[in-house]
């Protein structure tokens, strides 16, 4: 929600004259931002954008909008986790709300990170989530292999739903024997002792 509404501060700054003093440099950073307008708002950004620098300077505004690896994954993997099989399919938050809508992204530098490095998106391609990046020998393994949007403070939220759905399962038993067998799940299935 943060990258919205960052994009939604800056349309609106961009279109209140006089609220900006004459000169001010502006960069906008989004992280996975979800769709925020349909076409006509993608052009409107980008005059907004054209005429601010046409006033300021070319260097006056710099946006740039970062997916990571998987983002367009990340909520798939979930509904598995929260045994929703039957629920239709989740799109990670930088495919949301679908193109069915009408959404479209409008920034224009879209970026890709994956193993430590940036990649550019090309136009063409910037309303998908996933992207075939060939491998780099010696690259180190992703930072957030399921998706920026399930590690939030440096938790994994998909563990945390993993556990709150194994947890289900186990107190249906009436007896106190969940606890244990909850511990000894966490120990075998994440490597992890509670204890």
């Amino acid at each position: 929600m943060g990258a919205a509404l960052s994009n939604y501060l800056a349309v609106g700054l961009l279109t209140n004259d006089g609220m900006l003093p004459p000169g001010t440099r502006i960069k906008i950073v989004t992280f996975g931002s979800p769709r925020v307008g349909d076409r006509a708002f993608a052009s409107f950004w980008k005059k907004l954008v054209e005429d601010y620098r046409t006033s300021n300077g070319q260097d006056s505004f710099q946006e740039y909008c970062l997916r990571a690896y998987n983002d367009g994954e990340s909520d798939r993997a979930l509904v598995r986790q929260l045994n929703c099989s039957n629920s239709p399919f989740l799109p990670g938050i930088p495919m949301l709300p679908p193109m069915t809508t009408g959404y479209v992204h409008h920034t224009m530098n879209p970026l890709f990170l994956r193993n430590d490095r940036l990649f550019r998106i090309p136009d063409s391609e910037k309303e998908y989530g996933s992207y075939d990046i060939p491998a780099v020998e010696d690259a180190p393994p992703p930072l957030h292999p399921k998706g920026g949007h399930n590690y939030y403070n440096g938790r994994e939220l998909e563990k945390l739903a993993r556990r709150a759905d194994t947890l289900m399962q186990l107190m249906k038993d009436e007896d106190d024997l969940w606890v244990e067998s909850y511990l000894e799940w966490i120990t075998r299935v994440e490597k992890y002792s509670l204890t």
